[in-house]
């Protein structure tokens, strides 16, 4: 198995669809995630985490 270090187009927009939000700055957030913020996140998203999560795992990316 690869090391995704990145988030991929699908997965953000799983992740918009699961959230039922289009914002740009939120899209512009994930995009921007790498390594371990990345892996934390594509891991919330298998298995359904809740926003305070997400948040939490963004924060600090801008």
């Amino acid at each position: 198995m690869r090391d995704m270090r990145v988030l991929t187009v699908r997965e953000i927009r799983d992740i918009i669809a699961l959230l039922d939000q289009d914002d740009q700055h939120l899209i512009d957030l994930l995009a921007a995630l790498t390594g371990e913020k990345a892996r934390d996140v594509r891991t919330w998203l298998n298995t359904g985490g809740d926003e305070a999560l997400l948040a939490s795992l963004v924060k600090g990316t801008t």
